[in-house]
């Protein structure tokens, strides 16, 4: 896959598609380094595409979600599809944000008992 860097595209768009094509191909190595390292993709469509994907890794998502704000939307899929290991890894490397994963989590009024999840991480 040719590195969108080399291009010296600041086109959203064409960020935002070299996102979603390495993504289809199983490219979660570049994908996660695309995430951390561009900043001109749109992060909504960013983030709704990699939900859609269901990487088995996580870290581009937690990209995402982590530089735009999207931490309750993060922690709520990554709860829900049980990759509970991505939010202990999170939440023991980003404690800044452990106020806005417990504030996402108190939104989710139909899952039963995270509210325990979650504080168990904090006392840690």
């Amino acid at each position: 896959m040719p590195d969108i860097f080399a291009c010296n595209s600041e086109d959203p768009d064409i960020h935002f598609k070299y996102i979603e094509a390495a993504a289809r191909t199983g490219q979660i190595k570049e994908v996660e380094r695309v995430t951390r390292e561009s900043n001109f993709y749109d992060a909504e469509k960013t983030k709704n595409i990699l939900m859609e994907a269901k990487l088995p890794d996580a870290r581009p998502l937690i990209n995402v979600c982590d530089r735009f704000g999207f931490v309750p939307d993060l922690t709520h899929y990554l709860y829900t599809n049980n990759m509970l290991r991505y939010i202990e890894g999170y939440v023991q490397k980003v404690r800044t944000f452990l106020n806005e994963v417990l504030f996402g989590c108190h939104s989710w009024q139909y899952v039963e008992h995270e509210n325990d999840y979650f504080f168990s991480l904090v006392s840690r």
